[in-house]
């Protein structure tokens, strides 16, 4: 992939360049703040901006997001932020990111984000209205699941995790993916919440193939 890096810590710079090269991507660009980047996206292909929330200037890591998607709705977002507040991560929602990652960033966490943005997979749609997976079928208008016509009542939560899922199936989603589309808070603080979420939702579907590895995350398999 073509990616861009805003980051103002020279450190954490150089970090996510060389970890990125070194697993075959092109680093097109660097930049410590918004100065010069929206020129930079104009004339070239990019595909995943890694953006920290607060790097200096006078727009900070959400309003450049917020700019961006508003001349580029394809291009794939991750954020870098040392903050774990619901309030940051709810405006870094907004939009409508790929991912985030928690400083400090570990390799596996990288990589984990990497696999989401790379995923090319193509969900199975008939009818533009559902979805099939294993036995059961997801109605994407009113958002239900039924396998032979039997509706699976699930709770906000399941379905907001089962869908995400299925929308990336057969790509690995981190744990903090996961719980920050779930809920908005520290990792730590849902992390148990998230294992208990996922066996509910195996023991309501069984014969989803939900598998779980441990420094990556959970992965939904055809």
């Amino acid at each position: 992939m073509n990616i861009i890096i805003l980051e103002d810590e020279a450190i954490m710079m150089m970090f996510l360049k060389d970890s990125l090269e070194k697993k075959g991507h092109t680093v097109k660009a660097t930049f410590n703040s918004y100065l010069g980047f929206f020129e930079f996206i104009e004339k070239e292909n990019i595909d995943l901006v890694f953006m920290d929330i607060l790097i200096k200037g006078s727009l900070d890591g959400t309003q450049i997001a917020k700019r961006l998607r508003e001349i580029n709705k394809t291009i794939k977002i991750v954020f870098i932020t040392s903050y774990k507040d619901s309030q940051t991560l709810q405006l870094a929602k907004e939009s409508k990111p790929n991912g985030y990652l928690i400083k400090p960033v570990s390799k596996e966490d990288l990589e984990a984000i990497l696999m989401v943005c790379e995923s090319n997979n193509k969900i199975e749609v008939k009818n533009n209205d559902y979805i099939s997976i294993a036995t059961y079928k997801y109605h994407m208008i009113n958002k239900t699941v039924e396998e032979n016509n039997d509706l699976i009542k699930l709770t906000k939560n399941e379905l907001k995790c089962f869908e995400l899922l299925l929308q990336n199936k057969n790509t690995y989603i981190s744990p903090e993916i996961l719980i920050n589309h779930l809920w908005n808070v520290d990792i730590s603080v849902k992390s148990n919440s998230l294992r208990e979420l996922v066996y509910r939702i195996r023991k309501k579907l069984p014969n989803l193939d939900i598998e779980n590895s441990i420094n990556i995350g959970y992965i939904l398999k055809d």
